[in-house]
């Protein structure tokens, strides 16, 4: 974590002397998009912090005798959303900025890209209590709080579903592609990098839809703790942001070294192979996930899972899961092998090029998109209103350092009277109510 503060330090500062020497400039779209991306991994890295520094490795060391699990758990999710983020954004910078040209043209609107990086700013780090909702100790406001703001996050991603698309249809079009949908045919299919990254945004899309589902509050107990979840995060970090890495590297290896891959046709079908196992693999997740196949768990148990309604049997899911995860790893292979035997092609120039300007540029759009101080006051101010609350409340109840609320309830059996007993038969209601609690206290 030090390293990425290091890291985003230098990037600043040399965004800081940039600026010296261009004082009236726009931010180049690329620099916008690394440098939001660092201020929100700059907050949500605060939460983290706070928890092993503050009590996991004093409580390593015994300089204190217990940490609070709920204070510490909040905490870590603080900092567990957005490092999701901090991993997609990048990918969503490739999509804005590399894919267009893939496909032939050009990004469809810089102001727009822009929006989007300041609003994953801001929204991505005041939402981590959704990841609680059934923690107790928490009230049931503040969840409803970060189920709303959750919502929100949907709108970065519908306005880059439009923007990259229209980017998409733009780049077809210059390349001859007609019609309603026709111009989907003239799309560079037989390009790795572009395939790659378009179907890892494809993937993407789906994982939104089942995010809403972990997001929502009430349908979220459906799917809480089970074989969904994973399900959910393969979609999203397993293919969105691993698959466009795969798929840069297929386009920026050859600038970097002035050599061709060694094999186009192999690059393409690791691509494919990565998109055709990982759905099958988080379909049979999500499937078992929703019949409530449990996840976080060292020996699952499925007896009671036979058979899964008219989608099989809890076998045929398993063996659908497994055939993904194969292909998953040949897929690797492919992706390894490909780039290592690339280190010994001949080396010819001419690789590098220069991305196109965007049809609508940063001249479209308000200067104060460009105010990065501006937006990571705001970006820290909801995270106080978010946060403050409830981190209040729970040390509040259960201390700073105490024990806190059993992440479980206890579950317990209550006591059956027997028809006839003694206890049935001559004491009073009270008397059995007082004697039923007691034995369930004891």
């Amino acid at each position: 974590m030090i390293g990425t503060w290091l890291a985003g330090a230098d990037w600043f500062w040399s965004w800081y002397n940039w600026r010296q020497e261009h004082p009236d400039e726009r931010i180049p779209l690329q620099a916008f998009m690394v440098l939001t991306t660092m201020l929100m991994w700059y907050i949500a890295t605060i939460g983290i912090a706070i928890a092993v520094v503050g009590f996991l490795l004093p409580w390593s060391l015994g300089l204190i005798e217990q940490v609070n699990p709920l204070l510490t758990r909040t905490l870590f999710w603080f900092w567990g959303h957005p490092v999701v983020y901090f991993w997609l954004m990048p990918a969503y910078l490739l999509w804005y900025t590399v894919l267009p040209s893939l496909a032939g043209g050009r990004l469809f609107s810089d102001p727009l890209a822009r929006v989007v990086f300041v609003l994953f700013l801001l929204l991505s780090t005041p939402v981590g209590i959704h990841h609680q909702y059934v923690d107790p100790g928490i009230a049931e406001g503040f969840k409803m709080i970060a189920m709303t703001n959750t919502m929100f996050l949907l709108l970065p991603s519908l306005l880059t579903a439009f923007t990259v698309v229209a980017s998409m249809e733009h780049g077809a079009r210059q390349r001859g592609g007609t019609g309603l949908f026709g111009w989907l045919r003239a799309l560079p299919w037989r390009n790795p990098a572009f395939t790659g990254m378009t179907l890892a945004g494809l993937m993407f899309a789906a994982g939104g839809f089942s995010g809403m589902i972990n997001a929502g509050m009430n349908i979220n107990y459906l799917i809480h703790n089970t074989l969904w979840v994973p399900g959910h995060f393969h979609l999203t970090v397993g293919t969105a942001v691993a698959l466009t890495f795969m798929a840069a590297t297929y386009w920026l290896w050859p600038q970097l070294t002035n050599r061709q891959l060694y094999s186009r046709p192999i690059a393409l079908g690791q691509v494919v192979l990565w998109f055709v196992g990982m759905a099958l693999m988080s379909n049979a997740m999500h499937v078992m996930g929703l019949f409530g196949v449990p996840r976080r768990t060292a020996e699952p148990q499925y007896q009671g899972f036979d058979f899964v309604a008219s989608f099989g049997s809890i076998t045929e899911l398993r063996i659908q899961l497994a055939l993904g995860a194969t292909l998953l790893f040949v897929s690797t292979l492919l992706f390894v092998s490909n780039i290592a035997l690339s280190s010994w092609t001949p080396t010819v120039s001419g690789h590098g090029h220069r991305l196109p300007e965007p049809l609508s540029g940063p001249g479209d759009s308000p200067v104060v998109l460009d105010n990065l101080k501006l937006w990571f006051g705001i970006g820290m101010v909801l995270v106080v209103l978010a946060y403050t609350l409830p981190l209040a409340s729970i040390i509040q109840d259960s201390g700073l350092f105490g024990r806190g609320i059993d992440p479980v309830p206890a579950i317990v059996e209550t006591p059956v009277l027997l028809e006839g007993s003694p206890l049935s038969v001559a004491e009073p209601l009270a008397s059995k109510v007082a004697a039923t609690l007691s034995g369930v206290i004891s």
